[in-house]
């Protein structure tokens, strides 16, 4: 930086670094916050029309405002588990294999589950997760069989997305169609062969 008159190469570095971790908060708080509000408005919507009710953009947008927070901090603590969980990686292959499988497991288990009891069933947030996490523990064939199908849907949707003609389309498709038919498909999975056997 010296040579070619940038003065203090060690401070354009700390700036740079800061800069960076900077946007890497506002992203992640930017991501907690879009996919929270996404998460209730699907999930409130799918409620919404299983009870026979009308669904449309405000249906969406009204669960999404109610049960935003409350999804942020599902988001959280679900974010912290994977986090945590990931320790597995440290074995090669195996662990690595492992979590790959563990990742949409979790998702449906910890994520998809646990905001349709919060909305649906009333719970809080804390105990949702709690009962997500009793899913794994008494449903384990189960929850393995969620997790495989989830990650039937993933490669599906990351196939559609790579095809250079229908990328955006393909995008567009996933994100508008897809994440709520993923959604209600766990749903309806969730009051058909999950709830009835658990004693809540």
């Amino acid at each position: 930086m010296y040579a070619v008159g940038g003065g203090d190469g060690l401070g354009l570095v700390v700036t740079v670094i800061a800069a960076m971790g900077g946007a890497a908060v506002v992203m992640l708080v930017a991501w907690l916050v879009v996919g929270g509000l996404v998460r209730a408005g699907l999930v409130g919507a799918i409620v919404a029309y299983r009870r026979g009710e009308d669904v449309g953009f405000a249906t969406f947008w009204s669960y999404a405002t109610r049960y935003a927070g409350k999804m942020v901090l599902l988001g959280l603590i679900y974010g912290v588990i994977l986090l945590v969980s990931a320790v597995v990686v440290i074995f090669p292959l195996i662990g690595q294999i492992v979590y790959l499988l563990w990742l949409p497991t979790a998702f449906v288990t910890l994520g998809i589950y646990p905001a349709y009891l919060i909305i649906h069933d009333g719970y809080g947030v804390v105990s949702a997760v709690k009962q997500g996490l009793r899913i794994l523990e008494r449903q384990t064939g189960q929850t393995v069989l969620g997790g495989l199908i989830m990650a039937l849907f993933y490669l599906a949707g990351s196939l559609l997305c790579a095809v250079p003609i229908v990328n955006i389309v393909g995008a567009l498709f996933v994100a508008i169609l897809g994440q709520p038919l993923v959604y209600y498909f766990f749903v309806e999975r969730f009051e058909s062969e999950v709830r009835p056997q658990v004693i809540w």
